[in-house]
């Protein structure tokens, strides 16, 4: 049964009091009302656009615990931390980076807070789902909710379960929350949560003060010469992206060996400690620059971000859109600026192969299955993954489906081991492929979106290739503003004008030295300054 709050509650009032805004954003008035009255809520909001106050402001006045679940690590701190310089101190988040002694510490004080994250792994620890039954969940938030069509049918199945887990709770109302979602994902995060008439708020993707170029080059040097050149011309906060861990490191140490000092890497083979270390530099202006893999920047609340650079294309459109959005949160210009080298397409095509068992895999995980059912024993994960010669995350999400036939336990959070119930037939099997096939086949298809995006003829405006993609057939509020004057590479968009209206540095020469205030401005830029 839906809960409902009375409409006595005066949003200005709190809006003001706890956020110290004096009006709301476009949609999030709305968007609160309907929480508050308790439905379940759909809101697809670009990035920037105020998607987290549409729960906090709510967890202030809702009569229990406002859930919000969360893929990151990083996204927790940074939320916590934004939450402490509010003030707010009924606020806290539950994951693996905390001790065994701390996990239980928020547990039993769990009743104080109002607002908790955690991860969806970390709702399937059953001590977890006990206490929050006990202190009662007024609301259940699944924020940056397009991971659970991106990542639930692959390597994170644990977002296919949030339903369940909802359940479990009794069913609290439920706001889902994403940056970018194509309405095909619109319809799996539905389905998947189960959200029971939904009142869905989707807006539009477009981000016009963010330009958007894209360069072909010929070698991995020209490649290199070209961010060289670039960071030399800008020192305002900026990202690059790599698909490799090993290319995000070796870039770093390209650049610091060209003088771009205050920069670093970051990617999830990282200690934890390290990473929050880093991000915590980055948010307060005293490193410039993040060469980092997709591990990064997820809900991270940096406004003046200025660019972001793709040194390798992400595998779909959504990803592309969520991470060149993390540019200007505060509206000030902003830049994506993609290169493309011949060869490049191959690494994100060699992902999607590596993720997914195939056929002949299949049947071989099946002897191996069966033989361990008629042993009576229980297998580890790596020891399977040595037998299958396959990917940690390949394995667990063909295991994830079979489960879903009762033919294995698979225990994720502490032992990593597999329990075979019953036999796995061929039929099984051909089940679990099928499925497979169609995820492996749906992940190609996005890579090729992405692909034709990248080669699209010159007469089509890239923004509207992606306005188009996105494009919802119902709930439409999409921005009315016309296309903005630096649009694309398509559109007019030049060299020149990527660096026009930016401060540039004085060139220092390798004898010559700054002064004291020169260092600490480089250092630490004014907040907001280009």
């Amino acid at each position: 049964m839906k809960r409902s709050i009375t409409q006595t509650v005066n949003l200005e009032r709190l809006l003001q009091e706890h956020f110290g805004f004096a009006s709301f954003r476009q949609g999030q008035r709305e968007i609160i009302h309907s929480v508050l009255k308790g439905q379940d809520t759909l809101v697809v909001k670009s990035t920037g656009g105020g998607k987290s106050l549409c729960y906090q402001l709510p967890s202030y006045v809702l009569p229990g615990l406002t859930v919000v679940i969360t893929p990151l690590i990083s996204l927790m701190e940074d939320q916590l931390r934004e939450a402490r310089l509010q003030g707010r101190k009924d606020v806290m988040a539950l994951h693996s980076g905390l001790s065994l002694a701390e996990r239980q510490m928020v547990l039993k004080a769990l009743h104080r807070y109002r607002l908790l994250y955690v991860s969806p792994e970390g709702l399937q620890n059953k001590p977890v789902l006990q206490r929050l039954k006990q202190c009662g969940v007024a609301l259940f938030v699944v924020d940056e909710a397009h991971c659970i069509s991106q990542w639930g049918h692959d390597f994170r199945t644990d977002y296919l379960k949030l339903a369940y887990v909802r359940e479990a709770l009794g069913q609290p109302p439920c706001l889902a929350l994403t940056a970018t979602a194509t309405t095909e994902v619109v319809r799996d995060i539905c389905r998947a949560l189960r959200l029971q008439e939904p009142r869905a708020f989707i807006f539009s993707v477009d981000r016009p003060n963010i330009a958007i170029y894209v360069e072909k080059v010929r070698s991995e040097e020209e490649k290199l010469a070209k961010i060289e050149t670039f960071l030399h011309e800008r020192h305002d906060p900026g990202m690059i992206y790599f698909s490799s861990r090993q290319k995000a490191e070796e870039v770093y140490q390209t650049l610091l060996s060209k003088g771009i000092d205050d920069a670093a890497y970051y990617h999830g083979g990282m200690s934890s400690e390290e990473r929050q270390m880093i991000q915590h530099q980055f948010l307060q202006g005293k490193l410039r620059l993040i060469c980092a893999t997709n591990a990064f920047g997820m809900g991270i609340n940096k406004p003046n971000i200025r660019f972001v650079i793709h040194y390798h294309f992400p595998p779909n459109l959504e990803s592309y859109v969520q991470e060149m959005g993390r540019s200007s949160r505060d509206g000030q210009r902003g830049l994506s600026y993609v290169l493309v080298q011949d060869g490049d397409e191959h690494i994100p095509y060699h992902f999607v192969d590596q993720e997914y068992l195939h056929q002949s895999q299949l049947e071989r995980l099946t002897e191996l299955l069966n033989f361990h059912l008629n042993k009576g024993l229980s297998v580890p994960l790596p020891q399977l993954c040595e037998q299958m010669c396959c990917l940690p995350q390949a394995l667990e999400t063909a295991l994830f489906y079979l489960e879903q036939y009762g033919l294995c336990r698979y225990e994720r959070m502490r032992e990593q081991q597999v329990t075979v119930t019953r036999p796995v037939t061929a039929e099984h099997i051909r089940c679990v492929g099928g499925t497979l096939d169609a995820i492996r086949q749906n992940k190609l298809n996005k890579i090729n979106h992405i692909f034709r995006w990248l080669n699209l003829d010159r007469s089509y405006c890239r923004r509207q290739f992606i306005l188009d993609y996105f494009a919802h057939p119902q709930h439409h509020l999409q921005n009315k503003s016309g296309k903005p004057e630096a649009c694309c590479d398509h559109c007019g968009l030049t060299p020149d004008m990527i660096w026009r209206d930016v401060e540039r540095p004085r060139h220092i020469s390798p004898g010559q030295s700054l002064t004291w205030e020169e260092k600490v401005r480089r250092l630490w830029p004014a907040e907001g300054a280009d």
